[in-house]
């Protein structure tokens, strides 16, 4: 299956206690079922999440197929996903970063085209959109935030922003 069609929602970390627990980084809201991804990418089969919950920063999950720290340890590097399809949609007014990916950003005074978001950074906050722009070297970085990108349809694949003075200047 092309890659395309699957979505990472965690991945899994070392294992905590006797009962299968697992460190995840992560989606917090993970569905019922994942499937499981091996290390070298490969489809290894599905996986029935039995709980999830915060825990220091990160994430344990629990699995019904690996009920125990022998059985969790196997999936130690292993990636959940899910199909893109299967997604469910976003939380109302907020979006997917990977559905930002490939967005054309307008600038809303002008109408030009700044560049194509071609990814992102988390800055510990709000995070940062890189635009790739024609002729430049390095992308643009630009701030997710409600006072800058006024308008984000990544539906119609655009987001209108507002920037700051000099923000486009910048290396």
């Amino acid at each position: 299956m092309p890659a395309e069609e699957w979505i990472t929602v965690a991945r899994l970390g070392k294992t905590r206690g006797l009962l299968g627990e697992m460190f995840a980084d992560g989606s917090r809201r993970l569905p019922a079922k994942v499937s499981l991804f091996s290390r070298d990418g490969a489809l290894s089969g599905e996986l029935t999440v039995a709980g999830v919950q915060p825990y220091k920063g990160r994430l344990l999950v629990r699995f019904e197929e690996a009920p125990t720290v022998e059985e969790a340890e196997r999936l130690v590097g292993c990636e959940l996903r899910i199909r893109l399809k299967d997604r469910p949609a976003p939380p109302e007014g907020e979006v997917y970063v990977a559905d930002l990916v490939g967005c054309s950003m307008i600038d809303r005074r002008t109408g030009n085209a700044l560049g194509t978001v071609s990814g992102w950074q988390d800055a510990g906050g709000v995070g940062l959109l890189e635009v790739s722009r024609e002729g430049a070297d390095e992308p643009m970085l630009v701030p997710f935030a409600r006072s800058i990108c006024v308008e984000v349809d990544p539906a119609a694949r655009r987001i209108v922003v507002n920037l700051p003075e000099g923000l486009d200047e910048l290396k």
